[in-house]
């Protein structure tokens, strides 16, 4: 009889255990924090990110100069009048000379009813759109009508030598890269063979 107690006594234990067992939660259902807020930080912080709306990075710093990096802000740019070029074009020089050997990057700003008759360069001429419109017509007619038409965002190359005109009904910002020293050659027949004409500021 007292074995059997024994008995009785070890199944009850193990009933007893096999249900603390079960009552433990499982791992996946553990609760999880909700908000940023509530997770530990470990020496980091949460970053809150809006439902709605933009988010808004934290201002920093500026960063260390680096030596050989350019950084412009668009609002900084500086404008003077851009000589031999048509009245009323201003330019600003972002990068290197336009009027020395080495790589150049400027900005033009062309007046409305900007022309500028068929005329080459001695290198390529890289240039992007960023405001206006610009049409550019190859060959030496001076016809707007055979022009192809560019808006901001386009981008186009001018191959050296090669003659083209430029027009722009309503003005426009255009930023040109290449490699210095840039001239214009016109080659209309009212001026053949004029030498070229370095643009300065």
């Amino acid at each position: 009889m007292a074995m059997r107690g024994v008995v009785v006594m070890s199944a009850f234990s193990l009933v007893v255990v096999a249900a603390a067992v079960v009552a433990q939660p499982e791992p996946s259902t553990l609760s999880t924090p909700s908000t940023p807020s509530a997770l530990p930080s470990a020496g980091h912080t949460a970053v809150q990110v809006p439902t709605k709306g933009v988010l808004k990075v934290p201002s920093t710093s500026p960063a260390p100069a680096v030596e050989g990096a350019i950084q412009v802000d668009g609002s900084a740019v500086v404008w003077t009048p851009a000589t031999n070029l048509p009245e009323g074009t201003l330019w600003s020089v972002l990068e290197g000379d336009p009027t020395k050997t080495g790589l150049f990057t400027i900005r033009l700003k062309l007046p409305p009813l900007f022309h500028l008759g068929p005329h080459t360069h001695p290198v390529n001429e890289r240039v992007t759109i960023l405001e206006g419109d610009v049409a550019v017509g190859f060959g030496t007619r001076d016809d707007p009508r055979a022009a192809r038409r560019f808006g901001p965002g386009d981008f186009y190359v001018n191959p050296p030598t090669i003659p083209h005109a430029v027009w722009s009904r309503g003005g426009a910002v255009i930023q040109i890269t290449g490699e210095g020293p840039w001239t214009v050659t016109s080659v209309t027949s009212a001026s053949p063979g004029l030498a070229p004409i370095p643009v300065t500021g």
